[in-house]
């Protein structure tokens, strides 16, 4: 009897170490049609969807090029404490992250303050931003006209935001002639993935569950049963 229970308790935490183990695999976060201008909607998938609170984007000299005939300055938005909020997203035409190419989309979109359920934008300026292959923009680019809806829910602190996005704005990409951009799609952002500003950086939020601490305190509480059943099994 003895050796069937040691045998169980066995099974239980091989079982425990394979759920804590288990990589958690996600071909995308979301199925974006994006239209630049008048060519046709292509298909992206987002390969990371990040959101933040507490934050403002603002854009930097990343990199200042010395040449015979000049200093050139390059610019790219980055992430800084406030108390706005903005949404990340990285997108490819290849559908799995897995297999992408080089080539993808960095977005961002600003929102004045906490980001409700629900956020309309109407006319806005200043409030998008489009990137190919995280190339530096020689010139502080900015959006205008930006306009749509943003349905992004939560429904706990630890379950992450799912919802989608309608919206267009005019925008000089890749530095050519301001030209209108739309993108439409579902998104799903995972729990790990909601971030806040913090005087001392970027962090998780508040009451978000991070994965790999969900790994930790499912073997610790495997072990906790183990350890309990197996004072009952050997009394």
């Amino acid at each position: 009897m003895k050796n069937i229970r040691f045998t169980f308790m066995i099974l239980i935490l091989a079982g425990l170490t394979a759920i804590a183990q288990e990589p958690v695999e996600t071909p995308h976060f979301g199925e974006i049609s994006l239209t630049i201008g008048n060519s046709s909607a292509q298909t992206y998938y987002a390969h990371n969807a990040l959101l933040y609170n507490n934050v403002d984007l603002e854009y930097d000299k990343t990199l200042n090029l010395q040449t015979k005939e000049g200093t050139s300055f390059y610019y790219f938005p980055q992430l800084r404490k406030g108390e706005r909020s903005v949404l990340h997203l990285l997108l490819s035409a290849d559908r799995d992250a897995r297999i992408a190419s080089q080539e993808y989309l960095d977005v961002y979109f600003v929102f004045n303050d906490s980001l409700e359920n629900t956020v309309t934008l109407g006319s806005s300026d200043s409030t998008a931003f489009i990137f190919r292959n995280g190339r530096l923009a020689e010139k502080q680019l900015y959006a205008s006209n930006h306009s749509g809806t943003f349905n992004l829910a939560r429904t706990d602190s630890k379950s992450g935001v799912t919802g989608n996005i309608n919206t267009s704005f005019t925008y000089a990409f890749d530095g050519e002639s301001e030209t209108q951009i739309s993108l439409q799609g579902d998104l799903s952002i995972p729990s790990m993935n909601l971030l806040s500003g913090q005087e001392t950086g970027i962090t998780a939020r508040k009451g978000v569950l991070n994965e790999e601490n969900r790994k930790r305190n499912i073997m610790f509480a495997g072990l906790i049963i183990i350890a309990v059943l197996a004072g009952f099994a050997f009394r």
